[in-house]
C-alpha cells in the first residue's frame, strides 16, 4: 500500500531514505544508456533525471499481464494492465533499491511509470513509498512472494525476524533503511541486510510455492545395478516416491551423467512443479524436456543464459546442478544451518558461484570429496543427483 498510509515515514525515515538514494554513487553507464534488460540503469541518480531517462523509453507491452516481471535489475514488475479505453495501457513499477523498516511494516520506495498502449512511458511518479505492514513479524517472507503484493515486496532477500533468529543474523534495525543498487554508504547499519535473491521467476505468482506431500509405493524391483552402490538407499527412496524409475532392462545406471535437461526434469518431478509453454528458448521449442524447463524457468530456478540458449542437451556440471539447488532453496525459503567449508579447488569462481557452493553445503546437500575438493566443473553423475534431490526433499 502506498503513500498517506505510512506518515511517520515522511518524516524520519523517509527523509533518510531520500538522503540515502541521493548520497549513493552514480552506476558507471550514463542515464539513458539501456542495460540487458532494456532499462536505464538509475542507480544515484536525482528524480529529473530518473524521470527523463524514463521518457525516453518505449516497451513492447503486448504480451504483459499484471505481474510480469519486465527486468530483474533495477527489478520492474507490471503492477497495472488498463483496458482498451485507458489512457494509461500499463504501470510499470521500478524498485529503487531502497528499504527501510518502520516498526514491523517494510517500506519500499518505487518510480512507477505509466505507459500507453504505444508502449511509451506519458507520465512518471518518482520514489512513490509502498509498505507492507506486519512484515517483519511474521514467520517468513515467502507469504509475500505473491501478486497481492506486486510493486510493494522488492524480490530480495529479506529476513523477518523470524527468519533472522534462525539463521543468527542481525534482524533489520527499526528506522533504518537499506540500499540494494549502488554503492553502501556510512549512513545506515542496514545496509548489506538486504540481499538480490539469486534468480527472479518469470511472473509473480498467485499464491506462494507450496510443496505436496510425497506419496511412498512399494518398489517393483530393486535396479539391478544399485546392490552394492554407495548411494542405494537414495535411490530407493526416490523410487519410493515415484520420482524415478530405472530403465526397463532393470538398471538405473547410476554412474551415468547427465543432461540440463534430464536434471531439470528430475528436479521439476521431485518438487512437482507444473509443466507449462508459457516459456520457449530458441533451443528448446522442439526439445522434449521443454515444458519441464518452462516449469523451472517460470519459477525462478534456472533460465537461458545471455544468448537465450538452455542448451539442455549440454551435460551438467556440479556448478550448475548447485546454483539450481541454490534458486530452489530461496524458492522454499529453506537456509542452510550447518557450518561452512572451504574447498580446495574452487579458485577463480566468481562470488555468485562461491554463494552458490555455500548455500548448499551449509543446508547439507553437497559434501565435498574426501580431499577436500568439490570438483564444481566436473560432470555431474546420475548417482549424485539423486543423492541431491533425496536430500532436498528430506530438509525440514
Amino acid at each position: 500500500m502506498a503513500g498517506t498510509l505510512y506518515p511517520r515515514v515522511a518524516s524520519a525515515v523517509l527523509a533518510f531514505v531520500m538522503a540515502l538514494f541521493t548520497l549513493l554513487l552514480p552506476a558507471a553507464s550514463a542515464a539513458g544508456q539501456a542495460t540487458q534488460q532494456g532499462l536505464p540503469d538509475l542507480a544515484g541518480k536525482s528524480d529529473e533525471q530518473r524521470q527523463a531517462a524514463y521518457g525516453t523509453l518505449t516497451f513492447a507491452i503486448d504480451d504483459w499481464e499484471k505481474g510480469t516481471i519486465v527486468a530483474e535489475k533495477p527489478l520492474a514488475i507490471v503492477t497495472y494492465r488498463g483496458g482498451a479505453t485507458d489512457e494509461a495501457a500499463a504501470r510499470l513499477s521500478v524498485w529503487t533499491g531502497i528499504a527501510a523498516r518502520v516498526d514491523d511494516d517494510l517500506i519500499t520506495l518505487w518510480d512507477e511509470l505509466y505507459i500507453d498502449r504505444s508502449g511509451k512511458v506519458i507520465r512518471t511518479l518518482p520514489g512513490v513509498e509502498h509498505g507492507i505492514p506486519g512484515y517483519f513479524a511474521a514467520d517468513s517472507q515467502l507469504s509475500f512472494r505473491t501478486a497481492q503484493y506486486a510493486g510493494a515486496y522488492p524480490w530480495a532477500d529479506v529476513p523477518t525476524d523470524q527468519e533472522a533468529s534462525q539463521t543468527g543474523a542481525k534482524p533489520f534495525p527499526n528506522g533504518e533503511a537499506a540500499s540494494v543498487y549502488g554503492t553502501p554508504t556510512e549512513l545506515s547499519t542496514a545496509d548489506g541486510l538486504i540481499k538480490p535473491l539469486s534468480l527472479i521467476p518469470a511472473a509473480i505468482p498467485v499464491k506462494p510455492y507450496e510443496p505436496k506431500p510425497a506419496h511412498m509405493k512399494p518398489i517393483a524391483r530393486e535396479p539391478l545395478d544399485i546392490r552394492d552402490h554407495w548411494a542405494r538407499s537414495y535411490i530407493l527412496d526416490l523410487m519410493a516416491k515415484g520420482i524415478i524409475s530405472g530403465y526397463e532392462d532393470g538398471t538405473i545406471r547410476p554412474n551415468l551423467t547427465l543432461t540440463r535437461a534430464e536434471f531439470v526434469k528430475l528436479l521439476a518431478d521431485a518438487l512437482q512443479l507444473e509443466k507449462t509453454a508459457n516459456i520457449v528458448y530458441q533451443d528448446t521449442e522442439n526439445h522434449w524436456a521443454k515444458s519441464y524447463i518452462a516449469a523451472v524457468a517460470q519459477v525462478g530456478i534456472a533460465r537461458a543464459d545471455e544468448s537465450g540458449l538452455f542448451r539442455p542437451n549440454d551435460p551438467i556440471t556440479r556448478l550448475e546442478m548447485m546454483e539450481m539447488l541454490q534458486n530452489t532453496l530461496q524458492l522454499q525459503g529453506k537456509r542452510g544451518s550447518q557450518q561452512k567449508k572451504t574447498f580446495t579447488d574452487t579458485k577463480g569462481l566468481t562470488k555468485a558461484e562461491l554463494d552458490a557452493l555455500q548455500t548448499v553445503t551449509s543446508a547439507g546437500l553437497v559434501q565435498g570429496y574426501q580431499d577436500g575438493s568439490v570438483h564444481p566443473q566436473g560432470k555431474l553423475k546420475r548417482a549424485e543427483a539423486f543423492v541431491v534431490i533425496a536430500k532436498l526433499l528430506a530438509l525440514p
